[in-house]
């Protein structure tokens, strides 16, 4: 049947020059896939040799990816990079943008086909910002799959899932069912490694039905590891040595020896949890015999998994030995990197000898000695000079940055200053518009010398309260003499039927401790108003202000019919929802203007019953 495509592929020619391009890849995808030793690198040296002679850069391009594929096949990163790096650059000059972004990915694919995954990641990222500036949201999605995968492997389960979430929100009508699938299975590892099963079982059987009548070898495959990670994760070890072993007939036939290392190695592990250390002993052996195409992570694991199994089976020696092995793995990467150091380093003595060499010849000539002293005299100035130039710039940049924050800092104190000042601007009408009703209650049920006293009691509180509101904050001590002729004056108009204490820090009051003005006003009135204190037996509402961790902590508690009774009528539903929304806006203007971590809570006073409410309010504490 590989045969008979083969043969296919080789009969179709295009004209289109883009086409025929495309063809000549798939050609060398298919010349590997059936073992036809080197003849795919051939194909792709052909397919570059008549590229070039287009001249078009598309094709061009097109053919360098051809042959980063041929040299990856034959395990040649460098060569494979070099080719893949060439084609993007030749898409870049392209007339398409979408192919400079496709060849990004390409160049990604490598790198981490490669082990290379931080350079792998900056090539998605520059993929992502390529796709992002096109606006093209099959792209995006792709790129924002291409990430997740990539963090899926380093085990970054919570972020991987974002970046699939997002690849299936932004692709939800634009991937194919591939990519769908493809996405699925990452979407499948990530809900089992953060333990919701459930959720992975759901999205598996719909991958299932979806590639029931779906022939890929890759996905099938796939589908099998995830299989085979859900009854793991339930510690089913033998069940799930069976599907990793159907995965491995699938990965075979594509010749991933990357995911072929990575499928034995699982299979080890499971036969470890087993005690049956012969058969993982036999499986790590083939996991090991692929790992050219493993990460250094996966292949030093398998020399740990390796020390594991000698250990259980009392082979010591083996065992150090493996463990060796893996550390001096981990000093080869090390010594590497210090070779390139010993090298730069010797380099750059070999320069200062050679400059040495120079100035000891020169120095036998007085004429030239004296010019070269001159020259350097100059050349020293014109160094100073551009020091003192580059000192003048630098300094004059911090200069234009410290002012600039500065200014922005004063823009946004000055924004919350107006935010909170429009904030009790809108509280004052609402404020007045009730005390307005309650006045024309009052005089409607009371005899006139009553009313008069209301009144006159009623006054001096509106002109405390109006002269002290439009300020951001007030003494604690006015707070609580505004509130306790508020409180007197609802007694008043209650006829005594209700208790009020206030319990303010003296300490607090005694340091000028400050309080934005008329910030419990609303709740003190809703637990007089909807919390109806009037008709409760021994009503009662107390105010209560104290420092805790730095904060300025107000509690106002009632004892009235609670809130889910109060809550019958849409106007006592809207005012209280205007008092909060106001309140909480307010909270959250102090928090960003003094970096504090203020907040509004209300709760029932009495869970059991749910009689009372308790209003917490945190603000930042200040002082005068």
């Amino acid at each position: 049947m590989q045969e008979g495509l083969k043969r296919d592929i080789e009969k179709l020619t295009f004209t289109d020059l883009i086409l025929n391009a495309r063809l000549q890849t798939l050609r060398v995808q298919s010349a590997y896939l059936l073992n036809s030793n080197d003849e795919y690198l051939q194909i792709a040296r052909n397919f570059l040799s008549s590229a070039k002679k287009s001249r078009k850069n598309r094709i061009i391009s097109q053919a360098y990816f051809t042959m980063s594929c041929a040299f990856a096949y034959k395990n040649i990163p460098d060569s494979a990079l070099f080719y893949g790096q060439l084609a993007t650059e030749f898409a870049q000059r392209s007339d398409s943008k979408t192919k400079f972004a496709l060849s990004l990915r390409n160049q990604e694919k490598l790198n981490l086909f490669f082990g290379r995954n931080n350079e792998g990641v900056v090539k998605a990222l520059e993929f992502l910002q390529v796709a992002n500036e096109l606006q093209n949201e099959l792209l995006i999605s792709l790129a924002n799959m291409d990430l997740g995968f990539i963090l899926l492997d380093s085990e970054n389960y919570g972020a991987a899932a974002n970046y699939l979430q997002r690849s299936d929100q932004i692709g939800e009508n634009k991937l194919d069912d591939y990519h769908i699938s493809l996405l699925n299975y990452g979407q499948i590892l990530c809900e089992i490694n953060q333990g919701d099963l459930i959720s992975a079982k759901q999205i598996l059987q719909k991958l299932e039905s979806r590639l029931k009548y779906f022939k890929s070898e890759e996905l099938h495959g796939l589908i099998m590891i995830a299989q085979a990670e859900l009854l793991a994760s339930e510690m089913k070890w033998s069940k799930a040595i069976d599907f990793y072993k159907r995965s491995i007939i699938h990965f075979e036939k594509l010749k991933d020896s990357q995911k072929l290392g990575i499928c034995y190695q699982k299979i080890a592990k499971c036969w470890i949890k087993l005690k049956r250390y012969r058969e993982s002993e036999l499986a790590i052996l083939l996991s090991v015999k692929n790992s050219s195409r493993l990460t250094n992570q996966d292949s030093n694991e398998n020399f740990i998994i390796l020390a594991q199994i000698y250990e259980s089976t009392n082979r010591k020696s083996e065992a150090f030995a493996k463990q060796k092995l893996y550390l001096e793995n981990l000093q080869k990467t090390s010594i590497s990197k210090d070779a390139v150091s010993i090298n730069e380093l010797a380099e750059s003595n070999l320069r200062e000898e050679r400059e040495k060499l120079i100035q000891s010849q020169n120095s036998a000539i007085e004429k030239e000695r004296t010019e070269k002293e001159k020259l350097e005299s100059q050349r020293l100035r014109n160094f100073l000079v551009s020091i003192i130039v580059a000192l003048v710039l630098i300094l004059g940049l911090i200069i234009l940055f410290l002012r600039t924050k500065q200014i922005r800092s004063q823009q946004v104190q000055k924004e919350a200053e107006m935010s909170q000042t429009l904030l009790r601007t809108q509280m004052n009408p609402h404020f007045i518009f009730n005390a307005m009703s309650v006045i024309q209650s009052y005089i409607f049920t009371h005899s006139p010398e009553k009313s008069s006293k209301f009144l006159v009691n009623f006054s001096k509180l509106m002109r405390l309260i109006l002269e002290n509101s439009p300020k951001e904050f007030i003494p604690l001590e006015l707070e609580e003499e505004i509130l306790e002729k508020y409180l007197n004056t609802q007694k008043l108009r209650f006829e005594e039927r209700f208790e009020f204490e206030l319990d303010f820090d003296s300490n607090l009051i005694f340091q000028k401790a400050m309080v934005p003005p008329m910030i419990t006003q609303p709740f003190v009135e809703n637990a007089i108003e909807h919390g109806q204190l009037h008709t409760v037996e021994n009503g009662r509402i107390n105010i209560s202000a104290k420092k805790r961790d730095d904060m300025l902590e107000i509690i106002v508690c009632d004892n009235g019919i609670g809130r889910k009774s109060s809550a019958t009528t849409k106007k006592i539903k809207t005012h209280k929802s205007m008092a909060i929304n106001m309140t909480r806006e307010r909270i959250e203007i102090l928090n960003r203007k003094y970096r504090s971590s203020g907040h509004l809570n209300i709760e029932d006073f009495d869970p059991d019953t749910g009689r009372g409410t308790k209003v917490t309010i945190l603000l930042p504490l200040k002082f005068e």
